[in-house]
């Protein structure tokens, strides 16, 4: 499911990159519409359900070299865990994120929040498509993201909004950006800019024990556990470089790719616009953790993966992306 906390969430149901251009990356957007010049952040709205997304610009556009450093390298990752004193059995589960490796993308429109409530609604009431999990107490929430939600779910939504759930590789250039940060907002975690664990605790849980403390503190009926959420733009310190909100925390985000725990080592890996399409696998891959998460998995390269017909939980939701 994934790799750290799992009987807990069954229960339930860096520094570097590429370096950025001195002037911010601007795209003609003959594809993405319009037709004049795009920069980071610019923004239009979605007519099908008033998503307001955010423009991320090409790596060819926005970084020096052209291509964005994904991933993480074991150096990173030991001087990380040294660092913040993280619990060591937590270092295993980093392995996927490596080998770090240089990937071009084309510019795409991002939705700058998480779908909320009030657009799942929308949807369901055009499609006829079936409520998710434990709706009767979602459904008065409007602003808040849409959870309970399985990819085919996530992936009817964006279909019929027009769009597609982002890649991995998509969904981490946002967060990350040409300078390759740790989080949306920068290198230095801060609890105060994302929904978390942590946020919640008003305290670092640096360890298992830590965390299980606090978890075993709280009420797990499916209100309560609902109740951990946000409304979608809560935390706008916490803005990444293209000005998408909630990257990291609130709830886990279902992207287009299978999971392959090998991948980033493989040639498909660093093929321009990347995406793993390994069907042989039932697995899907999940980022930027959720309001259960402490700052290890709230990075913005930390991998999750889950089968991808199961609607997850109070912690896993999802935001569309548009090529076009």
């Amino acid at each position: 499911m994934r790799k750290a906390g799992v009987g807990a969430l069954i229960g339930l149901l860096v520094f570097l990159g590429c370096a950025p251009k001195e002037k911010t990356g601007e795209q003609k957007t003959g594809a993405a519409g319009g037709g004049a010049m795009q920069k980071a952040g610019d923004e239009k709205v979605n007519p099908v359900d008033g998503a307001v997304m955010v423009w991320v610009p090409g790596t060819g556009e926005a970084c020096a070299n052209g291509k964005f450093r994904m991933g993480s390298t074991p150096e990173e990752i030991d001087g990380l865990w040294a660092a913040n004193g993280w619990d060591a059995e937590w270092k295993q589960y980093t392995k996927d994120e490596q080998p770090a490796h240089e990937v071009e993308l084309d510019g795409f429109w991002l939705y700058k929040h998480e779908v909320t409530v009030g657009q799942y609604a929308k949807f369901m009431g055009a499609t006829g498509h079936e409520a998710p999990g434990s709706w009767d107490e979602q459904k008065g929430q409007a602003d808040l993201p849409v959870v309970f939600v399985s990819w085919e779910d996530a992936e009817a939504y964006c279909t019929w909004a027009g769009g597609l759930l982002p890649t991995e590789a998509q969904w981490e250039y946002a967060a990350r950006g040409p300078e390759g940060r740790l989080y949306p907002w920068g290198n230095e975690w801060d609890r105060t800019r994302c929904n978390s664990a942590e946020y919640h605790a008003g305290k670092a849980l640096n360890t298992e024990a830590a965390h299980a403390a606090w978890f075993d503190g709280l009420t797990t009926t499916a209100p309560a556990l609902l109740a951990q959420r946000r409304a979608v733009g809560s935390f706008p310190s916490g803005v990444s470089w293209c000005g998408a909100l909630d990257m990291a925390g609130n709830v886990w985000e279902w992207c287009r790719d299978w999971y392959e725990e090998g991948f980033y080592a493989t040639p498909d890996a660093t093929q321009k616009n990347p995406e793993c399409s390994n069907k042989d696998s039932n697995m899907r891959v999940l980022r930027g953790g959720c309001w259960y998460d402490w700052a290890s998995f709230c990075r913005s390269t930390y991998r999750c993966w889950i089968v991808h017909v199961l609607r997850g939980g109070s912690h896993f939701g999802f935001r569309a992306a548009q090529t076009r």
